[in-house]
């Protein structure tokens, strides 16, 4: 309970002390032509990967819907502009040679990643809180430091100058109609906070960590890092709002770093490889 109320009042105090500068709008153009590896579990549907046995009729018309939600997702994504890679989860980490992006979709084994794309100079969003430990995001331990709620339909927004935000402010539903599941993880105070489940700052489906941000385990994030609930299944549920929303977190992963970001001390930190050259004392 400490660890919750000390999360939400260091993303009070970033707030109040980023408040007066906005960050710059995103460009609504900048992933037209972008490409970007979609990884998610192409083998749903075919047979039992435990068991390896055929599955059964309710097993099989799941898998077939998770199957088509990931066809949803990837069609959004072509809507914004990107050029999409789409691809198992377990190619190795070479297939992200070349991309400007990757996404990890919900469908996913979690087993099968583990921390496959940690290290990557890649910005990743992550829709599957199985990888959040296993990419620096949180903690490890399950239902405290990331976990599932269900039946869930609001979040409170709670950085509503930031990109990510889209804009958006007080409390909004990510759904159209009704109340799903929604993933959510504790990040460390490097975070950039955006929103969290309605009434609970210590569960929050929309975070993100700019580059060179200390992650969990004083990880440095190699490039930009996003963790955005999408539940399999449920991509078809989103309202207007919470694909604004997902399309911020998007075009922010792939848009350039600003030269200094506010971290978790409330100093400003240099990218070293965007600040201006400093003069010789």
């Amino acid at each position: 309970m400490k660890t919750i109320l000390l999360h939400a009042v260091l993303a009070s105090c970033l707030l109040a002390f980023s408040g007066n500068s906005p960050a710059a709008p995103l460009d609504p153009d900048v992933a037209k032509g972008k490409k970007v590896l979609y990884v998610m579990n192409t083998s749903k549907g075919v047979f039992n990967t435990k068991t390896r046995k055929p599955p059964n009729e309710h097993q099989l018309a799941d898998a077939q819907e998770r199957g088509a939600d990931d066809r949803r997702h990837i069609d959004f994504l072509k809507s914004l502009g990107f050029v999409v890679t789409e691809s198992d989860d377990q190619t190795t980490v070479q297939k992200a040679n070349g991309m400007d992006l990757i996404v990890i979709s919900e469908s996913i084994r979690g087993q099968a990643m583990m921390n496959r794309y940690r290290d990557t100079a890649v910005p990743v969003v992550i829709n599957d809180p199985d990888l959040f430990d296993d990419m620096n995001m949180t903690g490890r331990a399950i239902n405290v430091d990331f976990g599932t709620d269900n039946p869930v339909r609001y979040v409170d927004m709670v950085n509503s100058p930031h990109p990510l935000s889209a804009g958006l402010a007080g409390t909004i539903s990510l759904f159209a109609a009704g109340n799903y599941e929604i993933n959510w993880g504790l990040p460390a105070g490097g975070a950039i906070y955006i929103a969290h489940l309605h009434g609970y700052p210590g569960k929050w489906p929309i975070f993100a960590y700019e580059k060179g941000a200390t992650m969990y385990g004083d990880f440095v994030a190699p490039a930009r890092r996003v963790a955005f609930n999408i539940f399999e299944g449920r991509f078809k549920e989103y309202s207007p709002d919470g694909l604004l929303l997902y399309a911020a977190a998007l075009r922010w992963a792939v848009t350039t770093p600003e030269p200094y970001t506010l971290l978790r001390t409330g100093e400003f930190f240099e990218h070293p490889d965007l600040a201006p050259p400093r003069a010789k004392p």
